[in-house]
């Protein structure tokens, strides 16, 4: 599964501090949020809905859960490692 790429919703985006970036937000496994800044051209939009390109990295023993490798750290956890719903 590591060499394929995914798209995860994102909860809320904005403009970055730059022209190139989003700051993204993106709802974990647990129902927390994290945050990010990612370059615009990781993030597409489908029907309203934005969505970030991720690696996904394996299922969980549960699966609706699959950890996802992120372009960069969140600001919360400082790990580019996450687990989201699937």
């Amino acid at each position: 599964m590591s060499n394929k790429v995914t798209w995860i919703p994102i909860e809320q985006i904005d403009d970055g501090m730059f022209t190139n970036e989003y700051a993204v937000s993106i709802r974990l496994y647990d129902g927390g949020i994290v945050s990010l800044f990612v370059d615009r051209s990781l993030v597409k939009e489908q029907g309203g809905i934005y969505h970030l390109k991720v690696i996904p990295i394996k299922m969980e023993t549960c699966p609706d859960r699959m950890k996802v490798l992120l372009p960069q750290e969140t600001f919360e956890t400082s790990s580019p490692w996450i687990d989201v719903a699937c």
